[in-house]
């Protein structure tokens, strides 16, 4: 019996195997498309909260303006540079310059955004995302060390433990490579208002 050919099989044996195959089939596609379409709402959603997290992270580092992104000219030699968001006030006149930028932390990459006023200040730094060691690195994330950076010029930075004078930053306690990725994703930012942006070039 075992080697029967289909065609030896009664027909309501051949009927069942069919039938057995087709909802199968069926099974198989409806999954697939349900999955489809799981997938497609799970991206749009992401997508949707990286929008907002952009968003709050540019009014972070230049509050109370409107934001165009532009073009990033010679985009090569600015590797940490995602995006360059140029701010202007309510009344258009030009507000500065919002980065979107990423370096290697400790723990992984750091996704964050820097502002540089239209007076050649950095008017701000905010962290959007990192993995970073809670209570060492992950204070990166803190007014605190935000603060640190805020109101300095866009000169280069440099990370010094316990000084914050002048272009100096002062590194977190037990996080000096995460002060580092920091202020360098910064200073990348400073390098390019200063050679592509400044003066209105």
């Amino acid at each position: 019996m075992s080697n029967q050919t289909l065609e030896q099989k009664p027909k309501s044996e051949v009927f069942l195997i069919i039938k057995n195959t087709l909802i199968l089939f069926a099974i198989t596609a409806i999954a697939g498309l349900l999955l489809s379409i799981v997938n497609s709402m799970t991206a749009d959603a992401i997508a949707a909260q990286k929008i907002i997290q952009r968003d709050n992270a540019l009014n972070a580092v230049l509050p109370d303006a409107s934001f165009e992104e532009i073009k990033i000219e010679k985009a090569e030699e600015y590797q940490r540079i995602q995006g360059i968001y140029q701010a202007k006030d309510s009344a258009g006149n030009l507000a500065g310059y919002a980065f979107m930028l990423t370096n290697k932390g400790y723990g992984g990459t750091i996704t964050l955004a820097a502002g540089i006023s239209a007076g050649g200040v950095i008017s701000g730094m905010d962290i959007i995302t990192h993995s970073e060691t809670p209570g060492l690195g992950a204070n990166a994330d803190t007014d605190k060390f935000k603060e640190k950076l805020k109101g300095k010029q866009a000169e280069t930075l440099t990370v010094v433990k316990g000084n914050n004078d002048g272009q100096n930053v002062d590194a977190l306690s037990g996080a000096t490579i995460t002060s580092a990725a920091v202020t360098d994703a910064v200073n990348e930012a400073i390098a390019y208002y200063n050679n592509q942006l400044k003066g209105g070039k």
